[in-house]
C-alpha cells in the first residue's frame, strides 16, 4: 500500500522557465523537509539543469528535475508512464507553469488547453494525495494586449474576446468540481527576473541592450514610446511571485479563487531609465523622443526602437564585448527582444483581494531593476557597473 506523505511534495510543470526555476529556488532556500520533503521539476527538454546563466545550482537533495516529458506531443499513456518513473505518486501540490507559444491566437489557445488537460488527467491518475493545483495565468486575462481597458484591474473582470487563459480556467474548474482537491490561479503582470531563454522576462533584454549601446557609443534611447516612458506602471518580481504562489498553495482560504500579484508599488520608466543609463555609463539623449509616429486608430504608437530589428545584426558586437570585458558569451542568446512598448493605455493591477487574504509581500520596483543589473554584473553577463550616488548598499537583500 502506498504510504500517505507526511509532508508536502511539490510537482512543478515548466520547471526551467523563469517562474518554475524561481519557485524551486524559493522552496529550496526557504522551507524545511518537514514542510516540503520533495520538489520534482518537470520539463520538455531532455537535457536539463538548474544552472542557467544567472542562477547557481542547488545541492538540495529534495530536488529532482525530470526532462523529456512533452505534454503536447506525448500520449497520455506515455506521460503517465514517465510520471510514475519520476516517482510523483506522493505529490500534494502542483505548480503549473507550462506554456507554448504559437503563431495565431486560436492555435495558442488550442495548444495550451491540450497541454493543461493532459497534465491534469495524467497527474490525477498517478498522484492520489493531491490537495491543490496552482495555475499561473497573467494580466493578459484582462485583454490589455488587445486595447484599452478599465483599470486597476480586479479579478472578476473579463474581456469580451478570445483570451488564452479563459479555456484553461474553465477546464480546471470543470475537471476539479467533483474532486477532493482544488485549484488556485495567479495573474502576475510582466514577470521580471533571471532565467535563461524565457521571453517573458525583460531583465536580460534591458541589460544586454544597454551593453550594446555602450559598445556602439550611442546614447540611452528608450526602446518604447513616449506614453510608456511617462505612464505609471507596475510589474511582478519573479522571486516575490514564487513566494506568493507557495503562500496560496497552502492557504486554506485560497481554493477555487484567482489572485492578482504585482510588487505592490508603481514606477515610471522616466525615473528608472536614467538610473540604468548612469549605471552603464551611458549618456541620456538631449531629447528622448522626437519624430514619433501618430497614434493609430487602435491607439498604438510604434516604439522608437524595435529591439527585435535592432538586435538582428548585433551578435558580433556582443561577442566583441564578451571578449573585451570577460563576459559570458552565451548571454546574448538568453534574452528575448520582445518589448511591449507600443501601447498608449494604462495597465495596473488591484491587489486588494490578496491583501484581504493576508498577503503582505512587497518589493520596491525601482530597487528591483537596479539590483537585477547588479546580479547580472555578479554573473559576468554585463561589464562592471558604476555605483550610483545613494544606491541601496545591501542589494543582495532581494536578489
Amino acid at each position: 500500500m502506498m504510504k500517505v506523505p507526511h509532508a508536502r511534495t511539490a510537482l512543478v510543470y515548466g520547471a526551467t522557465g523563469i517562474s518554475g526555476l524561481n519557485l524551486i529556488e524559493y522552496l529550496a532556500k526557504n522551507t524545511t523537509t518537514d514542510e516540503w520533503d520533495r520538489i520534482i521539476g518537470i520539463c520538455r527538454r531532455k537535457e536539463v539543469n538548474l544552472d542557467p546563466i544567472s542562477t547557481k545550482p542547488t545541492a538540495d537533495p529534495r530536488i529532482r528535475l525530470v526532462g523529456g516529458i512533452d505534454l503536447l506531443n506525448d500520449s497520455e499513456e506515455e506521460i503517465i508512464r514517465q510520471l510514475r518513473l519520476a516517482k510523483v505518486q506522493e505529490t500534494t501540490h502542483v505548480f503549473y507553469f507550462s506554456y507554448k507559444e504559437e503563431p495565431t491566437e486560436d492555435k495558442l489557445i488550442e495548444t495550451n488547453a491540450t497541454m493543461l488537460r493532459k497534465a491534469l488527467r495524467c497527474t490525477d491518475a498517478v498522484a492520489p494525495h493531491l490537495q491543490r493545483w496552482l495555475l499561473q495565468c497573467g494580466v493578459k486575462y484582462y485583454g490589455w494586449h488587445l486595447g484599452p481597458i478599465d483599470n486597476p484591474v480586479r479579478e472578476h473582470t473579463r474581456f469580451p474576446a478570445k483570451i488564452l487563459y479563459y479555456p484553461q480556467e474553465e477546464l480546471i474548474e470543470e475537471y476539479t468540481k467533483d474532486k477532493s482537491w482544488d485549484w488556485v490561479e495567479t495573474r502576475p503582470d510582466a514577470i521580471v527576473g533571471i532565467s535563461k531563454g524565457n521571453f517573458m522576462s525583460l531583465a536580460a533584454s534591458v541589460a544586454i541592450y544597454l551593453v550594446i549601446l555602450k559598445e556602439l557609443g550611442k546614447p540611452a534611447l528608450f526602446p518604447g514610446n513616449a506614453f510608456l516612458y511617462n505612464c505609471v506602471e507596475d510589474t511582478t518580481y519573479a522571486k516575490l511571485l514564487a513566494e506568493f504562489e507557495v503562500f496560496l498553495a497552502i492557504h486554506p482560504g485560497a481554493g477555487r479563487e484567482a489572485f492578482n500579484i504585482v510588487n505592490g508599488d508603481v514606477f515610471r520608466w522616466r525615473q528608472v531609465w536614467p538610473k540604468l543609463a548612469e549605471m552603464f555609463e551611458l549618456e541620456m539623449p538631449p531629447v528622448q523622443f522626437k519624430d514619433m509616429p501618430e497614434i493609430t486608430s487602435n491607439r498604438i504608437r510604434i516604439s522608437q526602437v524595435c529591439l527585435k530589428e535592432f538586435m538582428k545584426d548585433k551578435e558580433p558586437v556582443w561577442d566583441a564585448a564578451a571578449v573585451k570585458h570577460g563576459l559570458n558569451p552565451d548571454a546574448f542568446h538568453c534574452a528575448t527582444w520582445e518589448f511591449a512598448g507600443n501601447r498608449t493605455w494604462d495597465l495596473l493591477s488591484n491587489m486588494t483581494k490578496a491583501r484581504k487574504l493576508g498577503w503582505s509581500g512587497y518589493v520596491d520596483s525601482e530597487e528591483m531593476w537596479l539590483q537585477l543589473m547588479r546580479r547580472f554584473e555578479m554573473e559576468h553577463a554585463v561589464p562592471r557597473l558604476r555605483t550610483l550616488s545613494g544606491e541601496y548598499p545591501e542589494y543582495l537583500r532581494i536578489i
